[in-house]
């Protein structure tokens, strides 16, 4: 009976292959092996790979649109932010025009607190995103583990988590500085002008 089975060999990808080079490298070590003497017939569940290949496709594509939505909300309330902190002490930015204070003496403040508001923002994004993630993890262990997909989730590296904390900064100095570029030619007396005219 066993004669009539025929022989099988079993190859895995080294752990070392990029999870973006995978499908590819499946298939030409499929496309090899075809080639050799004495093989009839190569199977990777080419089209499980090829389902799961798009799929990781779209959600990069959906996570990249998200982080541009994202990005654009954050500097529109930063800017609000901003902007209303500045309307507060216009009386001060006023006095400060009219000693003749330089730009950067006035807009640095402005500048550090939405850097500040930014870092805080990403800080408390990230430590919920970890408890979220933790918990999806905890609650789907099972599953995970059915579908080896445990191994290969991870969260973010203190590396990539400190890459986001430095654009949070620098998305916060940059909505600042759109605010900020009327100050010191003055603003604050021409909107009190305004504001009595």
């Amino acid at each position: 009976l066993l004669k009539v089975i025929p022989s099988s060999l079993q190859f895995s990808l080294s752990d070392k292959v990029a999870t973006q080079d995978q499908a590819s490298t499946m298939k030409s070590l499929a496309e090899q092996l075809k080639t050799q003497a004495g093989v009839d017939d190569v199977s990777y569940g080419q089209d499980w790979v090829k389902a799961y290949s798009s799929l990781v496709i779209g959600i990069r594509s959906a996570v990249g649109l998200l982080i541009l939505a994202i990005g654009g909300a954050a500097l529109f309330v930063i800017s609000n932010v901003i902007r209303q902190s500045i309307h507060q002490r216009r009386d001060a930015i006023e006095v400060l025009e009219l000693v003749g204070a330089t730009a950067s003496f006035i807009r640095k403040p402005f500048l550090k607190e939405g850097a500040l508001l930014s870092l805080i923002s990403g800080g408390l994004a990230l430590g919920s995103s970890l408890m979220l993630f933790s918990w999806l993890q905890k609650s789907l262990a099972n599953q995970l583990q059915f579908f080896q997909l445990a191994s290969n989730i991870h969260f973010f590296s203190a590396g990539q988590s400190l890459m986001i904390l430095g654009l949070s900064t620098v998305l916060g100095l940059f909505a600042s500085y759109l605010c900020l570029r009327s100050l010191n030619d003055g603003w604050a007396a021409s909107q009190r002008v305004n504001d009595r005219g």
